[in-house]
């Protein structure tokens, strides 16, 4: 590997971590991941085509009915996952990781792209 290289690959390597330390960005990728799956899963239960989890949400949904079964639902996993995730990374990994870096946008990050893979994968469904 030549200097040039090695000097792509740190400007590279710099670059994925101001996108990483974007917050805004960050809760960007959540928002719209979450939207996305959301979204492709109320279509899902509208047209009953979505097969959700048993015990839980399925019996939730019978309970409460689609729509308000799906609200609740959803409000019960992402609130907790994103707000207590959130508060709990910021409390274990601020010292060990950049102070520039703001420690919940991973999460966040992750949280995004695992809902749009789902909601990329309940599209063929739909379709």
């Amino acid at each position: 590997m030549g200097w040039n290289e090695g000097i792509g690959a740190a400007v590279r390597g710099r670059r994925a971590g101001e996108h990483m330390a974007n917050s805004s960005l960050a809760l960007g990728v959540c928002a719209l991941g979450r939207g996305c799956d959301f979204a492709t899963t109320w279509v899902g239960l509208e047209y009953q085509l979505a097969a959700e989890a048993k015990p839980g949400a399925a019996h939730l949904f019978e309970w409460l009915g689609p729509t308000t079964g799906l609200v609740l639902y959803e409000f019960w996993i992402t609130t907790p996952v994103i707000f207590l995730g959130c508060y709990l990374t910021r409390k274990i990994w601020r010292a060990r990781r950049d102070p520039r870096t703001p420690a919940e946008n991973p999460l966040l990050y992750g949280i995004g792209t695992i809902s749009l893979a789902v909601a990329a994968y309940n599209l063929q469904f739909l379709v």
